[in-house]
């Protein structure tokens, strides 16, 4: 029996999922912030499945998310297997949890599933997730995702059928399902000269400009300063970078550990156990733990790694997310992400579409206006002062070019308007003579001139 409890906006996910079922379409994207409880409404309704004699297949593709789901699963009450390297398989179980690599392997041996449910779906157009799922063809397919585009910014409509949406990160905040948070953006590194491919910045050369002691200098000043004692997690921008990182946190006397995609599983959970338990106070990665990590006592994010992906970004804020008695969390944004990116719980329309090429190439010519502040470096929504501090605000640059590209946008409209309201009045004009003496009310040198040049085009 499913022992799930579900908050009344995952009850609602739920139902608007039935519906579209009911409806017959059968490829499903449920998309809801990061922290917002995705793998405990699909428990939920995999329990059901279970309960009414249907099969169900959870797959994972990190072994942090494997460990969470397996907890998950326990909690709610679900018996399941496990299709994963080293661990016994044991056939006839109506739910599994797999691994997608082990899975992918053992394709043609595994019985085949009537609903399976992709984990974290931005992975999914890749060729590893492709294969397994259309061997189901038939199955019903449901895709988890914080954020219904992939990487690149593109969307999901090759692969699902509908869209159906959950809360919104300021609503959660509100509620008190996720953390409020403090958003700093000291000076930093500026990206905007890296080269682009595949619609994020080059690693190559991402790294070449963040690894430099200054700057992670300038970072563990910072975490003094603002974060002291807190649990962190840093992005970087290689594993080169993340271990040097590492080495000046510990060299400064803050304990930190680098975790990468090599890193055995085993000593992969006893850092994250450690870090859990607050022996670790810094944990430096690439995008190990940009999916997956539950850890509601981390109190601090930094970000030491430029992106262009919306979808990587908010999914590394999510991490710090996560709410726990009292907490605040905070992000340490060395990369100018705010900028680009917005804040976290930033108004946001999604669609199964992913983001157009040209906003893509763009990503902040839509994003609302940020300010810093130049006392304490706090990034928020134009204000008159300060909301953390009290300071004056200043206009930031990026609010001073979309004033002028306002004001561009107003003279560029007047102008159309006054060049169509010319056309008119010369249109209206039906004889040489009234032509003539617009020719004359716009100071033309040779009114008479002009109106028979129009005379003559007119025949």
């Amino acid at each position: 029996m499913c022992m799930v409890e579900l908050r009344d906006y995952q009850n609602v996910i739920v139902q608007d999922a039935r519906i579209a079922m009911r409806r017959g379409c059968r490829r499903i994207l449920i998309t809801s912030p990061t922290g917002s409880g995705k793998t405990a409404l699909t428990a939920h309704m995999i329990g059901e499945a279970a309960r009414r004699g249907n099969t169900a297949l959870f797959l994972v593709h990190r072994v942090e998310l494997f460990d969470q789901t397996e907890a998950t699963f326990t909690l709610a009450g679900i018996p399941y297997g496990v299709i994963a390297a080293g661990r016994d398989y044991v056939p006839g179980q109506a739910v599994y949890i797999g691994s997608i690599d082990t899975v992918r392997r053992r394709l043609e041996r595994i019985p085949r599933p009537d609903m399976v449910v992709v984990d974290e779906a931005a992975h999914s157009p890749a060729k590893s997730w492709t294969q397994v799922v259309d061997a189901w063809q038939d199955a019903w397919r449901i895709g988890l995702t914080a954020t219904p585009q992939r990487l690149s910014g593109e969307g999901f409509d090759g692969l699902f059928d509908e869209l159906v949406l959950g809360p919104s990160t300021a609503d959660l905040i509100a509620a008190g399902w996720l953390a409020p948070y403090r958003y700093y953006a000291p000076p930093g590194v500026d990206p905007s000269g890296l080269h682009v491919r595949a619609g994020d910045y080059v690693p190559a050369e991402a790294a070449a400009l963040m690894d430099k002691p200054r700057i992670t200098g300038d970072a563990i000043t910072h975490y003094h300063q603002l974060a002291a004692g807190k649990r962190a997690i840093v992005f970087c921008a290689s594993i080169q970078h993340s271990k040097n990182v590492a080495e000046q946190f510990s060299a400064a006397g803050i304990s930190a550990r680098h975790v990468d995609g090599i890193t055995p599983a085993d000593e992969r959970r006893a850092v994250m156990e450690d870090f859990r338990a607050g022996r670790l106070h810094v944990l430096t990665n690439v995008n190990i733990f940009a999916e997956g990590v539950d850890v509601p006592g981390m109190e601090a994010l930094i970000l030491l790694s430029p992106t262009r992906s919306l979808s990587l970004h908010l999914q590394r804020c999510g991490r710090v997310l996560r709410p726990a008695p009292s907490k605040t969390a905070l992000i340490l944004d060395h990369v100018n992400a705010v900028q680009i990116h917005g804040l976290p719980d930033t108004p946001r329309e999604w669609t199964l579409y992913g983001q157009a090429k040209q906003q893509r190439s763009a990503a902040n010519d839509n994003v609302p206006p940020i300010r810093v502040c130049y006392k304490c470096y706090a990034a928020y929504r134009p204000a008159p002062e300060c909301p953390y501090c009290g300071a004056a605000s200043k206009l930031s640059p990026r609010e001073i070019k979309q004033r002028e590209g306002e004001l561009s946008e107003i003279v560029r409209i007047e102008a159309e308007r006054k060049r169509r309201d010319a056309r008119r009045e010369q249109g209206r004009a039906k004889t040489l003579s009234e032509l003539i003496e617009i020719g004359k009310k716009r100071g033309y040198k040779s009114p008479q001139y002009w109106a028979r040049r129009v005379m003559s085009g007119r025949k």
